[in-house]
This record gives structure tokens, sequence and C-alpha cells, in this order.
């Protein structure tokens, strides 16, 4: 022990076995703790990262009738829909089938409470959606429904 690595004074300090006892400095139950939920907190992000998703909507006036729906859109909003995205109504999946070329005008073609529930107005035009459930369906009515643009995992972020 002439090499000097070690301080003199600590090796004084435990000279024989029964003083090594006292020089142990024990961490705190406290830090490992705060070190676990720090752990389990990243870890969750991680798994969120990578099996998550962040979805971007567009939210439209539907109306069920015999399973099948028709979604009401302006036509800023038809422009970013195509076939085969996904509208989500009160949980339940539906796929866009065709989307109307032509649009129509809103005092003609809506009743008052798809109006309202699309935020049309009577002189504005709107363009119908049609979507087909993709498995069970809801029951028919009118609905607040919201288009899937767009569905992103987190982790993408990283990448890009």
């Amino acid at each position: 022990m002439e090499n000097g690595i070690f301080r003199k004074k600590s090796l004084d300090k435990i000279s024989s076995p029964e003083q090594f006892n006292q020089y142990l400095c024990v961490v705190n139950t406290g830090v490992w703790l705060v070190l676990a939920a720090v752990f389990l907190l990243l870890s969750g992000v991680c798994v969120w990262g990578f099996f998550g998703e962040l979805k971007t909507t567009l939210p439209v006036a539907a109306a069920v009738d015999g399973g099948s729906m028709v979604c009401y859109v302006s036509a800023e909003q038809a422009q970013e829909i195509e076939e085969g995205m996904s509208v989500e109504v009160s949980g339940v999946e539906y796929v866009v089938s065709k989307r109307s070329i032509h649009p129509e005008k809103v005092s003609d073609s809506l009743e008052p409470y798809l109006q309202y529930l699309g935020g049309f107005k009577g002189d504005s035009f709107v363009f119908a959606i049609d979507a087909e459930p993709a498995g069970e369906a809801v029951a028919d009515g009118r609905y607040e429904a919201q288009i899937v643009v767009e569905s992103v995992s987190p982790m993408s972020f990283l990448w890009n």
C-alpha cells in the first residue's frame, strides 16, 4: 500500500474489519424510491413511444341509417379525406368508402340538427362522405364523429 492510491486518513479509519461497518455509508430508502419512480416513468414513456399512436382528426357531423354512415364535411375538410380512412363515432370504427364529387347546399340537404352538429350555415356547401362499419355498427341516429386523417407513432418524431 505504498503506492498512495488510498488516502492515509481513510486507511487509518478502517484498519480492522469491525470498523469497516462504521465507515460504510448506507443509501437512504427514499433515494431508491425516487430512482425506481424515475425508472418506471421512463419505461412507460418508452413503451408508449413504441406502441402508442397520435391521431390527427377532423370533427364531422354524421347520420347513421341502417348501419351505414354519411358524414358531412366542409369543402376545405373534404380535400383531406380519402377512401379507406377511419371514422370513429361513439367508440365504433367505420371506414370511408366513398366521397361525393359535387357539393350539396346545406339548407337543401341537411336537417337542422346535423347543421348544428357540423357548425354549418344555411348558405354554405358540404360534401357527403359515405362510411361502412369495420365491425359492429352504432344505432341509427345523428352523431358527432371524427375522421382520422393521420396516425403517427411518437417514436417517429425521434427518427425524423
